[in-house]
């Protein structure tokens, strides 16, 4: 028998409105599956979207997530995932030039700053201009794992300070008063990036690894240690890289047919890549057999990046010197 038209036509009505909602289901997005869009490639923050100042000098992620950025001209910038808070000199901070960030073992944040250290302790900004007589201009900071926070500064030498308050380091050359980097190696030696080469502390003493023991160049700008152990040093004579497996010494090209200027900074990625930023020529990506450059035509906001740090999603965060931070997401 056959249905009547109207049947009819409130079935094809039916089997439509089921093959609608069969369509909008298989389209709804899997919070678990991820977006390819949205891997291999760039965030930007400047100005217009939450940060100060575009100039970035470092970037530090703390134990809870946050990522602390210090800028030339405009203080600290924090962001916590959705939003970006700012401090100044209006919050306490002794300069709005801020060359180094770091945290200690109790959770306290350290600022180095053109005026001197910054502590925001429970949202509370303490300072300290001077160590003993000694005026100080901190430019790097590194908490170690014997909890010692060191102060590297510009001409003034290294400081520490432990539990028994502040330390000074004596060393006889002036090349090493200007401190650019401080890391820690699997040793537990504490490595300084100078003007007269690379220092390390054992514990002990300090001793000197420089272009008599086969380093590129003496003035060095960065120190990383990589996955595999071995010690990479750059310098702003940029040719080569020297790699140190606590035995041999390795110069690596960073040439690949573009010009390249001085490495400000080095961070190896999950995928053990390590990218180089530079002065001028952008990102050097090595992936352990070339050398591939990134500049402005490949994401870059700016070719001069002055900083960067890897955060724990593996996502690389890169400082730049007119474009704010460029964030490559990598997963």
């Amino acid at each position: 028998m056959a249905l009547p038209y109207y049947k009819l036509k409130n079935l094809k009505y039916l089997y439509t409105l089921v093959f609608l909602l069969i369509i909008l289901f298989s389209c709804e997005e899997d919070p678990d599956i991820i977006n390819p869009e949205e891997v291999n490639t760039w965030k930007y923050y400047n100005t217009s979207n939450g940060l100060t100042d575009n100039m970035i000098y470092s970037i530090k992620q703390d134990k809870s997530g946050n990522i602390w950025v210090g800028t030339d001209r405009g203080g600290i910038n924090m962001f916590d995932g959705s939003k970006w808070i700012n401090y100044t000199v209006y919050d306490g901070l002794l300069s709005n030039r801020v060359y180094a960030i770091d945290q200690d073992a109790d959770g306290t944040m350290w600022f180095g700053t053109s005026a001197g250290i910054n502590l925001l302790i429970d949202q509370e900004m303490y300072y300290i201009d001077k160590i003993g007589d000694l005026p100080i201009v901190p430019i790097s900071l590194f908490n170690d794992s014997k909890k010692r926070m060191w102060i590297g500064t510009e001409g003034q030498g290294i400081f520490m300070y432990d539990e028994n308050g502040f330390n000074y380091a004596l060393l006889d050359k002036t090349e090493y008063w200007y401190i650019n980097y401080i890391t820690e190696d699997l040793k537990n030696n504490v490595w300084f990036a100078t003007f007269g080469g690379a220092l390390y502390f054992d514990g002990i003493a300090f001793s000197v690894f420089d272009e008599t023991h086969g380093l590129n160049h003496n003035y060095v700008t960065y120190i990383l240690e990589d996955s595999w152990g071995d010690i990479w040093f750059s310098s702003f004579e940029a040719e080569y890289l020297t790699r140190y497996n606590g035995t041999d010494v390795e110069l690596i090209s960073l040439f690949n047919g573009k010009p390249i200027s001085g490495v400000s900074s080095m961070v190896q990625d999950l995928n053990r890549n390590i990218w180089f930023t530079t002065g001028g020529a952008g990102i050097v990506k090595y992936n352990g057999a070339e050398m591939l450059t990134i500049k402005i035509h490949d994401g870059l906001k700016d070719n001069w990046v002055l900083c960067s740090t890897l955060d724990k999603d593996g996502n690389l965060w890169f400082g730049t010197l007119e474009g704010g931070i460029n964030v490559y997401i990598t997963k």
